[in-house]
C-alpha cells in the first residue's frame, strides 16, 4: 500500500488538468515519469431537448481534443522513448463515466469510454516492452472541477451546491484519497482502478442489470440534473 510519504520511480508528464488537486498530489508522488491525462467538464453537454449552438460545439470540440486526440498523441509520442529506456508507465485518467453511456452527458461519457478502451488496448500492445498502462476512473472528487464545470450555468451551479454532500450526491473522495488509490493500483500493475468503495459497489450492481436497464436508470438520474 502506498501512502502519501512514499515515492515511486516512474516517468511523468501531467497535462491539461482541470482537477488540479489530484494532479499535484500525483506529481508529488513521483520522482520521474508517468503520463497522466485529465478530463474536461461534462456539464457543458447537459442540454435537455435543445439544439446544439455554436458555443456548445466549441466546448465539445475542446473536450474531444483533450480527452481523445491529445491523450492519444501524448501516449504515442512518449512510448517510444519509454521503450528505448527500458520501460515506463502511463496513467490515463478516465472517469466512472467511462463504464456506461450517460444521457445528457453523452459527449463526455463517450470520450471517457475512449480513454478506458484505448488504455486497455495499448496496455496489451506494449506489455512485453516494459511499459505499464493503467486507466484511473475516479468518481466525484473534492476539487474545483465541479465549480468550473458548472460556471456557464447559474442553474447547474445552484443544483450542484444543493446536491453537494447530500444523501443523493453522496460523500466525495478527497484528491489525496484518489491519488493514493491510484498509486497503490499502479504499483500492483492493475489494468484500471475504479476509485471509491461506493462507486465499486454501484458498478458491481449494474452487472446484474441489462444495458437497457442501466441506460434507463442513468438517464433518469441525469435528466434531473440537466433539468
Amino acid at each position: 500500500m502506498i501512502d502519501n510519504t512514499e515515492r515511486v520511480s516512474l516517468k511523468f508528464l501531467i497535462y491539461s488538468s482541470s482537477e488540479w488537486p489530484v494532479s499535484w498530489l500525483l506529481l508529488a508522488s513521483f520522482t520521474s515519469g508517468v503520463i497522466v491525462g485529465y478530463g474536461f467538464s461534462f456539464f457543458s453537454s447537459l442540454k435537455n431537448e435543445k439544439p446544439i449552438v455554436p458555443s456548445e460545439r466549441d466546448d465539445y470540440s475542446k473536450m474531444l481534443q483533450l480527452n481523445v486526440t491529445t491523450l492519444t498523441d501524448l501516449c504515442h509520442l512518449y512510448i517510444p522513448d519509454m521503450i528505448s529506456q527500458g520501460g515506463g508507465g502511463i496513467i490515463n485518467v478516465g472517469s466512472v463515466a467511462s463504464l456506461s453511456p450517460i444521457p445528457y452527458a453523452s459527449v463526455y461519457s463517450s470520450s471517457k469510454a475512449y480513454v478506458l478502451m484505448f488504455s486497455e488496448a495499448i496496455r496489451y500492445e506494449y506489455q512485453d516492452k516494459g511499459v505499464k498502462v493503467m486507466a484511473l476512473l475516479p468518481g466525484g472528487t473534492e476539487s474545483e472541477f465541479a465549480s468550473i464545470a458548472t460556471e456557464k450555468s447559474e442553474k447547474l451551479t445552484k443544483r450542484y451546491r444543493e446536491r453537494e454532500g447530500s444523501a443523493v450526491g453522496g460523500a466525495m473522495q478527497t484528491s489525496q484519497e484518489v491519488a493514493i488509490e491510484c498509486l497503490d493500483a499502479f504499483e500492483k500493475n492493475k489494468q484500471y482502478i475504479l476509485c471509491g468503495g461506493r462507486n465499486r459497489f454501484l458498478y458491481n450492481l449494474t452487472k446484474f442489470m441489462s444495458r437497457q436497464r442501466v441506460l434507463e436508470m442513468t438517464g433518469k438520474i441525469f435528466k434531473k440534473v440537466a433539468g
